[in-house]
């Protein structure tokens, strides 16, 4: 399970609580609800990830973005996609 950085500490002690018991690893992310919206076009704080193998290359690439080198280039690549995504709304 993937949580937000925002989702609210009931939802996130409900789902480590149920996800404990049945041995799923809860991942809190560093994405917010927004930032999770502009990627999936729909508004979430939890993302199941059902397939083994593709939620282990996910959760490898977020230790990748939270480690101090990749944080602030990660940042710069969101930054630039916004200024896109804002420039194709204009138009």
């Amino acid at each position: 399970m993937l949580v937000s950085s925002d989702l609210s500490e009931r939802s996130l002690r409900n789902i480590e609580r149920i996800s404990n018991e049945k041995g799923i690893e809860v991942l809190k992310s560093n994405c917010s609800m927004d930032d999770i919206s502009n990627i999936l076009k729909k508004r979430v704080g939890i993302i199941g990830i059902m397939d083994k193998g593709f939620a282990g290359a996910f959760k490898n690439m977020l230790k990748q973005e939270l480690k101090p080198e990749n944080r602030e280039k990660s940042d710069e690549v969101y930054k630039v996609k916004n200024e896109e995504e804002t420039a194709y709304d204009e138009i």
